[in-house]
């Protein structure tokens, strides 16, 4: 199914109006408010600590805050990834690649 969702330009245009449209919506605003406000607490716990916390806690943490900002970049990302097809399947993988990550990486520093 997903072959056909976006293999015409029409298709992806409409897409991207789709997905532009929702992140106007209240509801997806009020989703980004609601990650938002749940990875400043993420953040939180990971830098001033828990009482009993171990490596493993801190890595579910961590795991969890790139899950909250993945969800919250999804429109944007899969907007991205449309514009730039040029006719080819375009991946809709709402996760970054570990190159996409480094770069993310690189321009925050």
């Amino acid at each position: 199914m997903i072959d056909t969702l976006f293999d015409t330009k029409v298709k992806r245009e409409t897409a991207i109006a789709k997905l532009a449209n929702l992140k106007r919506d209240p509801g997806w605003l009020l989703v980004v408010e609601i990650l938002t406000a749940n990875i400043e607490v993420v953040k939180d716990l990971i830098l001033h600590g828990t009482e009993n916390e171990t490596k493993q806690s801190i890595d579910v943490l961590r795991e969890r805050l790139v899950g909250y900002e993945n969800l919250i970049n999804t429109p944007d990302k899969l907007m991205k990834q449309l514009e730039s097809s040029e006719g080819g399947e375009p991946s809709m993988d709402p996760f970054y690649t570990l190159e996409q990550l480094e770069d993310l990486r690189k321009q925050s520093t």
